[in-house]
């Protein structure tokens, strides 16, 4: 029994013509494609897909391309006697929508080392692959974008002290400050082992305000923090 949870892309020409990858479960070789103009049961028939012009690549992804067409449209996979609806999981337009709204949400760790070399995980909407800058303060970093609400950052080289956050995506130059997100600090020095043992100890230089842990050290294990 077929499911369908999105469309990728959402939207195609009105000449037709865009191959689109159907996401969901329990597709087969045999998933057949219907588009539909209105609610779904009651609307026009737009095209029909039969499995000779869908193509199977797994149980969750169908790939067809559309007809030609016009507006807001449903979807509907048949297979075996199974129905399975996407209502308005399609538009027709020649004019393409907008990328998201870019929104930052929060960074974590929102601290590391003036050191730099931390890497931090971004959460907000917006994200687009190979499309984001971030600024630490006046540092300038190239995010590594993972999906639409989450990309990695390594921190860089700054003064200690509170800084904020600029997110810039160049391809509609839209730019977001968020002010006093993140926090440059100084590491703590390493401190040595009370037993004398050199080397015998452990300072977390990403989190100053972690316990220091002092040795001897023995498969592994420290001893208890301080």
């Amino acid at each position: 029994m077929p499911t369908v949870t999105s469309l990728n892309p959402a939207y195609g020409v009105t000449t037709g013509g865009t191959t689109v990858h159907v996401i969901g479960t329990g597709f087969t070789v045999d998933t057949q494609i219907t588009e539909f103009s209105t609610s779904q049961g009651t609307g026009s028939g737009l095209s029909y897909h039969p499995p000779s012009e869908v193509v199977y690549v797994s149980a969750t992804e169908l790939t067809f391309v559309t007809a030609a067409g016009a507006g807001v449209k449903n979807i509907r996979l048949y297979d075996g006697g199974y129905s399975a609806w996407l209502v308005g999981a399609f538009e027709f337009t020649d004019t393409p929508p907008g990328p998201p709204a870019l929104v930052f949400t929060s960074i974590t760790p929102n601290h590391a080392s003036i050191n730099g070399g931390t890497e931090t995980t971004m959460v907000g909407t917006g994200f687009l692959e190979d499309d984001l800058l971030v600024l630490f303060g006046a540092e300038q970093v190239v995010a590594t974008v993972t999906d639409a609400t989450h990309a990695t950052v390594t921190t860089p080289e700054h003064a200690e002290g509170l800084v904020g956050l600029t997110l810039h995506r160049t391809s509609d130059n839209t730019t977001i400050v968020a002010n006093n997100a993140f926090t440059f600090v100084t590491p703590v020095p390493a401190i040595p082992s009370p037993l004398g043992n050199e080397g015998d100890y452990y300072v977390d230089l990403a989190d100053p305000g972690a316990p220091i842990f002092y040795g001897p050290k023995t498969d592994g294990d420290w001893g208890e923090p301080t």
